[in-house]
């Protein structure tokens, strides 16, 4: 970038009232300020290699929000710092690891919580107690280690009602 050639030159600024037209390439040896909306029609590139560690910090920061209407690609890290809220499906396609240790209580405590069902199509681990609000349904062999206690004191007058009913045999 030279500021002393070229058909125009001044040591000193200039103002211009009305519009810019500039048909070649423009180039900047300081900082370009925009006190209007600004439309770029080609694609914006960036050469300065700051990373972000925080919302202040980067290669491109703004003060205010940023609309983005096609799809966006993050390639390391991403952090948000207030609530992520997301209007359609969700793909994850690594461990998902949530750090949050709120215990829960009820159906709608804990550091994961959802409105709709679970579906889960391998092993679950729990590492404490699990509370199961109505019915469970458990399809296949299931083992039970440790004492088991049933806590229902519904009296049996028939084979088809009581605390434990069973449609099979009991080994003892």
């Amino acid at each position: 970038v030279s500021v002393s050639t070229g058909a125009f030159t001044t040591a000193g600024g200039a103002g211009i009232a009305k519009n810019l037209n500039v048909g070649g390439a423009a180039a900047l040896a300081g900082n370009l300020t925009i006190g209007g909306s600004t439309t770029l029609s080609g694609a914006i590139s960036v050469s300065n290699l700051t990373d972000s560690v925080s919302s202040l910090t980067g290669a491109i920061t703004t003060s205010g929000g940023v609309g983005i209407a096609k799809a966006v690609h993050v390639g390391t890290d991403a952090s948000i710092g207030g609530v992520l809220s997301v209007g359609g499906n969700s793909e994850f396609t690594g461990i998902t690891s949530i750090t949050n240790g709120t215990d829960s209580s009820s159906t709608s405590t804990g550091s994961l919580i959802t409105l709709g069902g679970v579906g889960i199509a391998k092993a679950i681990n729990v590492g404490t107690t699990a509370t199961i609000g109505t019915d469970l349904v458990v399809n296949g062999t299931t083992t039970l280690a440790g004492v088991q206690t049933v806590s229902n004191t519904t009296n049996s007058t028939a084979s088809s009602n009581g605390s434990i009913v069973t449609a099979g045999g009991v080994g003892v």
